[in-house]
């Protein structure tokens, strides 16, 4: 039986959205691939796909210790919790983020009560697949992250699969130690049958080579008959002896139990608040930043009601611009170049400035000098009491189809050696990293 908190998470679609998703499905084969099918605007998340990925760091307090634990079963529990952490934070409805424009940009950070800062990166480094290059750091805490992500969209009959490819690594930078992860499979349910919900669904493991542990986690989709939503079992092991077994509710409570069979509450959602984050104003971000980019589809999708017809119009007008762009790239023979990522030898997408070193105290603290415009973030992307002018979406969709063109090389660059920490003084914009 569903909780309380279940329910928060379904919808019941009205006849009007009921008969686009029929009109849509019935369209659609059974393991048809979604990518580039148009989903209509009632699906939509009012944000970017790239400020979404930030919802898996709204915990940034529960790793911040890690890198200062001696033990190191004890850091694999700590990274193990932070990755559970981060997927309670959701819609309450089953809606869809955007899709981000190719060189679209979100920044934020987080501030914490020892004065330090976690930053945060995300940038559209391709179309073709589709990929996100996200990067994320406290210095003085030695935590360094990068990740590349893409999503697999496709058609399941009663539900829609978005799979998450790709991997992080979560940098220990004192360590030496690297923790590497991928993402379940989230699932749109209820499209035919039911109500319409998200799930998430599949096995990914967390491990770290130097220390040898390895969590092996499982996302579990409800069954058609009884069963639970949102369960996770898992085991944290060196080769073939579990020293830990996981299991409960990933939006709820999840409960660790040892190999003598203590157990005892290991993540609990309710009782772990989410940090907020900081965002610069919208006045103040580049038409590349997503909130400015997608400010006109937000607008129409934030009215009472929301107006779909004038959200289809804006985000088709984006759209259309990015197809314009890569008709002059392939006229000109240029390419799209990232602002922020590069690939490496391994054809990953890394941070440019990524530095794994360990933290250095005679790198200066990042200042907030430069961040007066900014406040702390109500998620809605319309700032209360915020004097935005908005700029007309045409002209946006222009200004975006003529920036980001460069030379096509003969081959990709290679991404440069991870930098040296810094000595002396160190000018750090906190929203430009």
């Amino acid at each position: 039986m569903a909780t309380v908190q279940d329910a928060e998470h379904e919808e019941v679609l009205d006849e009007q959205p009921r008969s686009l998703v029929f009109h849509l499905v019935k369209q659609l084969t059974a393991g048809q691939d979604l990518t580039r099918v148009l989903i209509p605007t009632f699906f939509l998340e009012p944000r970017s796909l790239l400020e979404k990925f930030s919802d898996l760091m709204a915990h940034p307090q529960l790793i911040l210790g890690t890198a200062e634990i001696d033990d190191p079963l004890e850091r694999m529990l700590a990274i193990t919790r932070w990755y559970i952490s981060g997927w309670h934070v959701r819609p309450k409805n089953c809606k869809k983020p955007y899709n981000p424009l190719l060189g679209e940009e979100f920044h934020c950070y987080w501030e914490h009560p020892d004065g330090t800062t976690t930053l945060y990166v995300a940038e559209q480094v391709s179309h073709h697949p589709p990929v996100s290059g996200i990067y994320l750091e406290n210095r003085p805490h030695n935590i360094t992250l990068n990740a590349q992500v893409w999503t697999k969209s496709k058609f399941l009959g009663n539900s829609a699969a978005s799979i998450n490819v790709g991997e992080c690594h979560v940098h220990l930078c004192n360590r030496g130690e690297v923790y590497s992860f991928t993402f379940p499979t989230a699932y749109a349910c209820g499209l035919f049958i039911g109500k319409l919900r998200m799930e998430l669904g599949g096995k990914i493991e967390i491990k770290c080579p130097q220390s040898g542990f390895v969590c092996e986690l499982e996302f579990i989709t409800k069954p058609m008959i009884g069963g639970d939503y949102n369960c996770i079992t898992g085991q944290i092991k060196m080769k073939d002896k579990v020293f830990y077994t996981l299991s409960g509710k990933w939006d709820e409570k999840v409960i660790i139990k040892d190999g003598r069979g203590k157990e005892e509450v290991f993540f609990d959602a309710n009782e772990t608040p989410v940090l907020k984050k900081f965002v610069r104003r919208l006045e103040d971000q580049g038409p590349w930043e997503s909130r400015k980019a997608w400010i006109e589809v937000t607008k129409a999708l934030k009215m009472n009601p929301a107006d779909h017809d004038l959200a289809t119009k804006h985000k088709t007008a984006l759209e259309d611009a990015q197809r314009e762009r890569r008709k002059e790239h392939e006229a000109k023979g240029t390419h799209h170049v990232p602002k922020y990522f590069v690939l490496d030898k391994h054809q990953r997408w890394v941070y440019k400035k990524i530095n794994t070193k360990p933290y250095d105290e005679s790198e200066k603290a990042v200042h907030h000098d430069d961040l007066k415009d900014v406040e702390e973030d109500d998620d809605s992307g319309l700032p209360p009491g915020a004097k935005v002018k908005i700029e007309d979406v045409h002209h946006t969709a222009n200004k975006l189809a003529n920036t980001h063109i460069a030379p096509a090389p003969a081959a990709a660059a290679a991404a440069p050696e991870p930098e040296p920490a810094q000595k002396g003084p160190v000018t750090a914009n906190i929203l430009g990293l």
